[in-house]
Order: structure tokens, then C-alpha cells, then sequence
């Protein structure tokens, strides 16, 4: 593992897919409706 990367860093990745798979269920749910 690397212990240098910043666990900011780390959170920032998470929230970025998290984001990103957020938005793709939006617009599936948009397109369903």
C-alpha cells in the first residue's frame, strides 16, 4: 500500500465515484420516468 498518498486524497477518489454513480442512477431513473 502507499502510505504516502494523503487519506484527503483517498476521501476525494470516494466522493468522486460516489458522484459519478450517483449521476448514472439519476439519469436512469429520469430516463425510466
Amino acid at each position: 500500500m502507499l502510505e504516502t498518498v494523503p487519506i484527503a486524497l483517498l476521501v476525494l477518489v470516494i466522493l468522486g465515484l460516489a458522484a459519478a454513480a450517483g449521476t448514472v442512477v439519476v439519469r436512469l431513473f429520469r430516463r425510466q420516468g
